[in-house]
């Protein structure tokens, strides 16, 4: 009942943090990406996050639910693979003194080992889009810069076979 109340606390917190990266990625192309001075998350600080522990960027950057689901799955094929290798030295050990042989241990071993190598490949690849999406975003969200150019301006101009110069500013404004 402890844990049902826990993973309950967990959605409602997941709730509230508000990811947008599910809306994000409908608008924003993370190819087209570059990281700038100011930017909310560091893509490569939070993959490199998620190389220690996956989920962890995710987690960092408040998508929470995917961070989570990051850390379960790792876990979950990390659960495999201790039982894998558990079962495999005990078959090991069986066919020496005789007792009962448990089978699937390899098998057990191999899918985990290959699961949790798979979810914690993703799970840098995907902090780090993540990153690069929530920071277009973020700036699209956050625009206050504008741009103002004042420059002097010369015009040549041939009327007449008369040669002159026209001289002047130029404005340009840019939001």
């Amino acid at each position: 009942m402890k844990r049902f109340h826990l993973v309950l606390c967990l959605l409602f917190m997941c709730s509230l943090l508000k990811a947008q990266y599910s809306v994000n990625r409908k608008i924003y192309d993370y190819r087209t990406y570059s990281y700038e001075t100011g930017d909310r998350y560091h893509p490569a600080a939070t993959g490199v996050a998620s190389l220690f522990i996956p989920g962890l960027g995710q987690i960092i950057m408040g998508e929470t639910g995917r961070g989570v689901a990051f850390m379960g799955a790792s876990a979950g094929f990390a659960a495999l693979y201790t039982a894998g290798m558990i079962r495999s030295v005990k078959t090991i050990g069986a066919g020496i003194s005789g007792d009962e042989v448990e089978e699937g241990g390899p098998f057990m071993f191999m899918a985990g080992g290959i699961g949790l190598m798979a979810v914690w490949i993703w799970s840098v690849g995907d902090a780090v889009r993540v990153a690069k999406v929530n920071n277009l975003a973020y700036r699209d969200a956050n625009k206050t810069t504008f741009n103002i150019k004042l420059q002097p301006c010369i015009m040549l101009t041939d009327y007449n076979t008369r040669g002159s110069a026209a001289t002047g500013l130029n404005l340009t404004i840019s939001f």
